[in-house]
C-alpha cells in the first residue's frame, strides 16, 4: 500500500464529494499504519494539499495551457497536486522520486495517457522557474501563499499589504500537532507516561487535561497508540466545546454551527 495512493482518493474525496478530511485521516492512517506505511507523511500531504490548493493551481496553470488546465478534470489535476506539493514542500522526498512515484500513480489508477501528461507537467516544473506572481499586491499574496483574494483584499484595508503577508504567511506555518485522551482506553497520566518510554515528547495542554500538543508529529502519528485508537488528533479549541458545554445525560445538543469543512 502506498501513502500516495491513499493521499489521492482522501483528497479526491474531499474537494469532490464536500467529505471531511479528518475522519478519513483517521480511518486510512490505521491501513496505512498497518501496511508501515508514514502516516505522517500521508497526513502531510492530504492537509497540505488542501490548505495550498490555489497556489498549486496557479503555478501548475503557468506550465501548461491555462484555459485548458482549468477545464482538466479534478482527477488529472489531483495527481498533479500530489507531484508539485512533494516537489515544493517535502523536502525528505527527492524531486525525481516525487514525479516518478506520481506519474506510476497516475498509470495505475487512470491511464498510461495522462501518465504522459502528468510526467510532463511535473517535469516541466522541475525545469523552469518560478512563475510570475501579478503586480496586484491581493493577488500577488493570495496567489503566493494560497487564500482567498476577496479575503487579502479586505486584511490590506484593515492591515496594510506588509501585515497582511506575515499573516498570511504565519497561518501557513505547520501547526503544533493537538491530540486527545481517548477516555474509554486510556488516561491522560498513562498516555504521557507511555511516550516518555519511547523518549516522545508531548506537552498538556493549559486549557484541558485530556489534550496534549507535539512538535513531533512524525513519531506521534506512527505510533502504534494512535492506530489501536487511545488518542485521535483534535485541535483544543474544537475539543473544549464540549467540555465548556458539559452535556448531561438523556440531553440533545443542536449544533448551529456544523458546516462541511477541510
Amino acid at each position: 500500500m502506498n501513502f500516495r495512493s491513499e493521499a489521492y482518493s482522501t483528497i479526491l474525496k474531499v474537494l469532490k464529494n464536500g467529505e471531511f478530511s479528518d475522519s478519513m485521516l483517521q480511518q486510512r492512517g490505521k491501513k496505512l499504519k498497518s501496511g508501515g506505511e508514514d502516516i505522517a507523511l500521508f497526513y502531510t500531504t492530504v492537509k497540505g494539499v488542501i490548505k495550498m490548493r490555489q497556489h498549486l493551481d496557479f503555478v501548475l496553470s503557468h506550465y501548461t495551457d491555462p484555459r485548458k488546465y482549468a477545464a482538466t478534470d479534478l482527477k488529472i489535476k489531483i495527481l498533479l497536486y500530489l507531484g508539485l506539493y512533494q516537489i515544493k514542500y517535502l523536502d525528505s522526498i527527492p524531486a525525481h522520486a516525487a514525479v516518478n512515484e506520481t506519474v506510476e500513480l497516475a498509470k495505475s489508477i487512470l491511464s498510461p495517457q495522462v501518465a504522459d501528461f502528468v510526467n510532463a507537467v511535473l517535469r516541466n516544473v522541475l525545469r523552469g522557474d518560478e512563475p510570475e506572481y501579478p503586480e496586484d499586491p491581493a493577488l500577488r499574496i493570495a496567489y503566493e501563499h494560497s487564500y482567498p483574494p476577496e479575503l487579502i483584499k479586505v486584511w490590506i484595508s484593515l492591515w496594510g499589504v506588509e501585515d497582511t503577508e506575515m499573516m498570511a504567511l504565519y497561518f501557513n506555518e505547520n501547526p503544533a500537532l493537538h491530540i486527545r485522551v481517548n477516555q474509554t482506553a486510556t488516561n491522560p497520566q498513562k498516555l504521557m507516561a507511555y511516550f516518555q518510554r519511547r523518549g516522545i515528547e508531548i506537552i498538556p495542554s493549559v486549557a484541558s487535561a485530556m489534550m496534549f500538543h507535539t512538535t513531533q508529529s512524525s513519531e506521534v502519528l506512527n505510533e502504534v497508540a494512535f492506530s489501536e485508537g487511545y488518542f485521535s488528533v483534535q485541535d483544543t479549541s474544537a475539543a473544549l466545546v464540549v467540555e465548556l458545554l458539559d452535556p448531561k445525560p438523556e440531553q440533545s445538543v443542536l449544533d448551529l454551527f456544523a458546516a462541511p469543512g477541510g
